[in-house]
């Protein structure tokens, strides 16, 4: 009798101890205790000191693992975004930027003259098995032809190659052919520091062109004037998905044409060329400023 009463403490102290330590002695791979003082090696199982009072102890269920699920892939354009180089039928050179999300901006040269930017074809595509369309493309013609509506088809190869038309809904212009190649300066992570310095170049809108520096700090703050004493200030924020800059526009008073005005756009920096690209359109896109510029 002794010898069972001293059994039985032994193990309520063995599972109080293993309790505090976050374990059970009625854990399926550990020993139980049965009603009669005996003790069973299969703690857990169905008809454990079935011939002993039953357990002593009723054992805790064994709690199942919490299945997380994992969340869906959020859907990007990814297979036509980059950084796409190349040239139209018109001979006009042409820098491309298509987004992970779509949107792009399509930078193009006086025909001819591949260090004279002529305008930008901006807007918002969609991808699908090498096929990239937009019905909302608008040139920001800088030759004097305002603003043109336009639809973007073309066909890419991921990395490689992308190249199609752009059709005018304005007869005048037709239909313009372009092809393009894939640069994988695209691929540079985008850094503050990379794009700081400052910037000699021409800025456009509808009502003309100018001469003007634009500063970026390594901070990404940027500050700058045109010949006309127009203003700006603002900033560059790196994106995630290539080499290329969430940018901020902020205009000064007058003579400035979007004065106290803020724009949004983007900017590029071509570090083997030292030259900055950046576009930014109004909310309703029937203006917008353009600037390209060479680093100091």
């Amino acid at each position: 009798m002794k010898k069972i009463y001293f059994k039985r403490m032994f193990f309520l102290v063995l599972l109080a101890f293993l309790s505090a330590c976050g374990g059970s002695a009625d854990d399926e791979s550990g020993v139980a205790l049965c009603a009669d003082g005996t003790t069973t090696q299969s703690a857990g199982k169905q008809g454990a000191c079935s011939h002993h009072g039953g357990l002593a102890v009723t054992p805790t269920p064994v709690p199942k693992p919490t299945v997380v699920p994992t969340p869906a892939p959020v859907p990007v354009v990814g297979s036509s975004a980059g950084l796409w180089l190349g040239k139209t039928t018109a001979n006009r050179s042409i820098t491309s930027l298509v987004l992970n999300d779509g949107t792009f901006y399509n930078f193009y040269s006086v025909a001819g003259n591949p260090n004279k930017i002529a305008g930008v074809v901006q807007g918002a595509g969609t991808a699908s098995n090498g096929t990239f369309q937009s019905n909302n493309a608008k040139d920001f013609n800088l030759e004097g032809y305002g603003i043109l509506p336009a639809f973007v088809s073309a066909s890419y190869t991921a990395k490689s190659a992308f190249s199609g038309t752009v059709a005018y809904s304005d007869s005048r212009f037709g239909v313009t052919s372009f092809s393009s190649s894939y640069d994988r300066d695209y691929e540079t992570k985008p850094n503050s520091t990379n794009i700081a310095g400052v910037f000699s170049g021409v800025v456009s809108t509808s009502s003309g062109n100018e001469s003007a520096a634009v500063n970026i700090s390594a901070a990404g703050v940027i500050t700058g004037a045109g010949t006309s004493t127009c203003s700006i200030s603002g900033s560059v924020t790196p994106r995630a998905d290539g080499n290329v800059y969430d940018m901020v526009i902020k205009f000064g008073g007058s003579p400035c044409l979007f004065a106290n005005q803020s724009l949004t756009g983007i900017s590029y920096f071509n570090s083997s060329t030292k030259r900055l690209y950046a576009a930014a359109p109004n909310s309703s896109r029937t203006d917008g400023v353009v600037f390209v510029g060479a680093k100091f």
